[in-house]
């Protein structure tokens, strides 16, 4: 640290005192650009997925910027990066998941995805509560921890839901059957209701097991499994209304389609204060 006051080289591990004005855009846009590029000419040049050419991306970016050889560059990047790094969960949750989930119901079909939904169901339910099991037991005696078996299953609950949005565009790039993809996705959409009750069901024990109610894990799990979709097709009703008065008028739309993304936002905050 000593050497790199010295030569006023900075550490994108340590903002620098001035603070930054950036947030977290430059790495946003870098982000987008080498997405576009991997996805409109590499991919086709390179002849690999371009969800991998991205991974590649992102290594070569972190490597150049968090070793020597991006040090004594300019702080503009590391600045922004560091600003995604240190990102808080809740915005994971709240923000970026939605859209991908939103992302991956859109663009699903719907006759495919209701033939497929014995096995869909059966891979985020009980299959779910397997990998919890299973994880739960290796985290108790694989990791050095020394957990006990309640934190091991809250981990266990964690780890258990996939998010098979890379595989599943790998997938579409081979021309694998879309009743598989369905498969692999829909079960994605389904798994992360059942891990979150799991999660806050063990959350509860490990924290205070004097405070667990059966009837509060049964209340928060009837809410994540079946408030979600009952608020998803409120909404969806009452915005593909308002959209369909306003047709033909771009600024209105945009504008209909922001508030109503705002409104939701919001009451799920509130929603998640009350109950969590």
């Amino acid at each position: 640290m000593a050497d790199t006051a010295e030569t006023g080289a900075h550490s994108p591990l340590q903002p620098d005192s001035e603070g930054s004005k950036d947030v977290g855009m430059g790495t946003f846009v870098l982000a987008l650009t080498l997405g576009i590029l991997a996805r409109a000419y590499l991919s086709s040049i390179v002849r690999l997925p371009y969800t991998c050419l991205v991974l590649l991306f992102g290594l070569a970016y972190g490597f150049i910027l968090y070793t020597e050889v991006g040090m004594t560059g300019p702080d503009i990047f590391s600045n922004s990066t560091d600003l995604w790094i240190n990102l808080p969960p809740e915005a994971i949750l709240t923000v970026i998941l939605p859209i991908l989930i939103f992302g991956s119901s859109f663009s699903s079909d719907l006759h495919l995805f209701l033939q497929q939904l014995t096995p869909v169901l059966t891979l985020a339910g009980p299959a779910v509560l397997v990998g919890t099991t299973l994880l739960g037991v290796a985290a108790k005696y694989v990791l050095p921890y020394e957990w006990d078996w309640m934190t091991s299953f809250m981990v266990g609950s964690m780890w258990t839901a996939t998010d098979p949005v890379a595989v599943v565009a790998i997938l579409k790039t081979l021309g694998v059957a879309e009743s598989l993809q369905i498969l692999i996705d829909g079960e994605s959409l389904l798994n992360d209701g059942v891990a979150i009750v799991l999660y806050s069901i063990f959350n509860r024990l490990v924290l205070d097991q004097n405070s667990f109610s059966a009837i509060e894990t049964f209340e928060a799990a009837v809410i994540l499994c079946l408030g979600g979709p009952a608020i998803g097709i409120v909404v969806g009703a009452v915005s593909s209304y308002v959209l369909g008065v306003i047709l033909n008028d771009p600024a209105s739309e945009i504008t209909g389609a922001y508030f109503f993304i705002c409104l939701l936002y919001l009451f799920i905050f509130l929603l998640y204060h009350v109950y969590f």
